[in-house]
């Protein structure tokens, strides 16, 4: 065993010490599992299936949300000087305008990064982060940041009605559920959300969401709907065009040798 070990590379001993420990932390959680695993009548996870469990938790950021994951942290802690890292400088000139726009307008920020857990139903319960918690004109209202490239796309319906599709997602309704507990409006929650909107080409821009009994119906269907397909392990494949940004892309589609990329 010794003559083998000497034989063989650095990165090959690593690779058999990886397996070595992950093998004995699988069979702890093979165990710990097994009784809810048989309720579930679920089979248990396989080494292979552990491993890649293990090393990745969620797909790549794509460069688009690294610098917006970078833009909130700037505005988290104070916009400041121009940063010293010249990679920095593109999500700090879009900093600067979501903060002259939060300033220009007239909101009075309550608080930033606000943790949101609401009651959808008596089974289901909301999560979140809200950008910024304040008042304007003396009436309670929620900010969202967004970056992007280009200017929303916005559509004419037959009513006259102008929409922004990128203002109409869950993620109004989800903020715009009060929470299990009201720290800043005494249980008057907000009743509109402002997207404050800096693309990398064209103005910015603010598009206001109000709550409204529609959506906050259809939010509940859908919540419903992801809740029921979880309880019953229903997770289909959701192919398309971020597929390239994934993790799992190879495992996803089966190419050829797949298993050599993890």
């Amino acid at each position: 065993m010794k003559k083998l070990l000497f034989l063989l590379s650095n990165k090959a001993i690593n690779r058999l010490l990886y397996l070595n420990v992950n093998v004995l932390e699988w069979k702890k959680e093979q165990k710990k599992d097994h009784k809810q695993s048989r309720k579930r009548n679920k089979e248990l996870m396989s080494l292979e299936q552990f491993l890649l469990y293990k090393k990745y938790t969620r797909v790549k950021q794509s460069p688009a949300e690294k610098k917006g994951i970078l833009v909130h942290k700037m505005l988290e802690d104070g916009v400041g000087n121009i940063p010293d890292d010249p990679k920095e400088f593109d999500a700090w000139e879009t900093a600067i305008k979501l903060d002259k726009m939060i300033n220009n307008l007239g909101y009075k920020i309550i608080d930033r990064e606000v943790k949101h857990i609401a009651q959808l139903t008596d089974e289901i319960q909301l999560f979140g982060y809200i950008d910024v918690v304040a008042e304007l004109d003396g009436e309670p209202i929620l900010v969202d940041y967004k970056t992007g490239g280009r200017p929303w796309k916005e559509t004419k319906t037959i009513h006259g009605e102008i929409v922004v599709a990128k203002a109409r997602g869950f993620q109004g309704p989800i903020y715009l559920t009060p929470p299990i507990v009201d720290e800043y409006f005494g249980g008057e929650w907000a009743g509109r959300m402002d997207y404050l909107y800096a693309p990398n080409q064209g103005v910015t821009k603010v598009y206001s969401y109000y709550q409204n009994d529609a959506d906050h119906q259809n939010l509940i269907r859908a919540a419903t709907m992801i809740a029921e397909a979880a309880e019953r392990g229903w997770f289909p494949k959701n192919q398309g065009w971020l597929c390239g940004n994934c993790d799992w892309y190879n495992v996803c589609y089966q190419t050829p040798n797949w298993r050599r990329y993890h």
